[in-house]
């Protein structure tokens, strides 16, 4: 990453820095064990072979540790002591948030955790989102405002942690909590009442939430996107983890045991993200029964009659037809029909099979498609459309939210959550009960304000 800020590989900038570690390096010329000096390049790599090959061979080898008492004792026992013993978990933190913030330090090219992944490892990111809602704080902001911030703004800070790791669950309900707190507080961040819990929020307005997203889905889309990257692309990273947890099973059937944190989260969204990959037939490299090639999911999972071996499809494949009495003899009659009907059996070879992303209608992956797959889901709500209206303002929208989920402070809401107080309402000259529908329905004020609007839209 250091080349993105002083200079890519072709510029000169590059080309000096190279030349310059290259001259210092450099070895001229070298002394022999004769006491001779050489200085062309065959004689400085015969005489250095030949110099190592001395000092291994077994009649160099001495006996005895006579020469160990000649060197001088630098430090004394205490502080060998010290230095021999077992870091501690502050000098652990320490170390590893020293590391460049844009460099991998893990074994599987992110950053790593030794022992418990703690939520006090994550403070410094909830301090840096606390600051910077506190310059908002002075801000006369409305709901819609505060919507906009948190949902492009404080949302968007966590993405690289949440893309490279795997924070606790308590981290990410803390952030939550921040996000809430933000949200339904006064002008100058005095606290206010939190009238709908967060997780509530955090769905679709048709689903019966406001539009927010839930950062535990959020990560679910973005380990969701190291799966893709993993299964489909031909990297140096996917190939080492290739060879590190699936060197002896396909990706479907191996398990996280011992694997990183950021493994166990791959696994977690695998089989939700294997549905959506489809393999298009061009070499026939694909896994008979464990990859999704027929674009109705992988037949280890549909068919009964499913192996655990592996082939691939070319194998059922022969002069550029369709093997029908060995697809028929292993898979179920609907599945064969299904197979000799809509897949095109022709191969090249040299070719390979290509990934396509179902989760989109052009093929291509992106993470909102994903987190669309991947996040929890609630049935979709009648009268979702109704509240939420385009070119409405947001605030006005959120009253009518608040109000069909009964969530207003007026004082029969208020006294089922059982806070006391005088029920009456001040702009009644009978000083009615407050309720929700007195207020905006049946109360004379509420009444002159219908049908005022009523005549300004031309109905009756």
């Amino acid at each position: 990453m250091t080349w993105f800020k002083d200079g890519d590989r072709n510029t000169r900038f590059f080309h000096n820095y190279v030349k310059g570690r290259r001259k210092k390096l450099q070895l001229t010329e070298i002394q022999t064990s004769q006491g001779d000096v050489v200085n062309t390049s065959e004689n400085i790599g015969a005489e250095a072979v030949s110099y190592f090959e001395e000092q291994f061979r077994e009649a160099n080898r001495q006996e005895g540790e006579e020469l160990l008492n000649i060197i001088p004792n630098l430090i004394t026992t205490y502080q060998n002591e010290k230095l021999s013993k077992m870091p501690s978990e502050e000098e652990v933190k320490h170390v590893v948030f020293y590391l460049n913030g844009e460099s991998a330090s893990g074994p599987d090219g992110f950053s790593v955790f030794y022992g418990r992944n703690k939520k006090e490892h994550y403070d410094d990111l909830v301090k840096k989102i606390q600051k910077r809602i506190m310059t908002w704080h002075n801000k006369w902001l409305s709901y819609g405002g505060k919507f906009i911030l948190i949902a492009n703004v404080l949302q968007s800070m966590p993405i690289y942690l949440l893309s490279a790791m795997n924070p606790p669950k308590k981290t990410i309900e803390h952030l939550h909590q921040v996000f809430a707190e933000f949200f339904w507080s006064k002008t100058g961040g005095e606290k206010g009442k939190h009238w709908v819990a967060w997780k509530d929020m955090c769905f679709p307005k048709e689903e019966g939430g406001i539009g927010v997203r839930s950062l535990h889905d959020i990560t679910k889309a973005l380990f969701g996107k190291l799966w893709w990257k993993f299964r489909t692309s031909n990297s140096l990273w996917s190939n080492f983890i290739w060879n590190k947890y699936c060197k002896k099973q396909h990706p479907i059937m191996t398990t996280g045991k011992g694997g990183s944190h950021a493994w166990k989260e791959m696994i977690e969204v695998r089989e939700d993200m294997e549905h959506e990959i489809w393999w298009q037939i061009k070499g026939g490299g694909a896994s008979f029964w464990f990859d999704n090639w027929t674009k109705q999911g992988s037949l280890y999972y549909t068919e009964e009659r499913a192996g655990e071996k592996e082939i691939e499809v070319k194998q059922f494949i022969v002069n550029g037809e369709w093997d029908e009495q060995k697809i028929r003899s292993l898979v179920s009659r609907e599945m064969a029909e299904y197979i000799l009907e809509n897949i095109d059996p022709r191969v090249e070879e040299g070719d390979v099979d290509v990934p396509w992303w179902m989760g989109n209608s052009n093929g291509v992956f992106t993470v909102k498609s994903a987190y669309e797959g991947l996040r929890h889901k609630k049935e979709k709500e009648w009268w979702w459309s109704r509240i939420w209206s385009r070119g409405v303002p947001f605030k006005m929208n959120f009253l009518l939210w608040r109000s069909w989920r009964g969530r207003v402070a007026t004082e029969d809401i208020l006294q089922r959550m059982r806070i006391s107080m005088a029920s009456r309402c001040y702009y009644c000259d009978n000083h009615e009960q407050e309720t929700m529908s007195h207020l905006f329905l049946t109360a004379p004020i509420a009444q002159k304000l219908w049908k005022h609007f009523a005549s300004c839209a031309g109905s009756e």
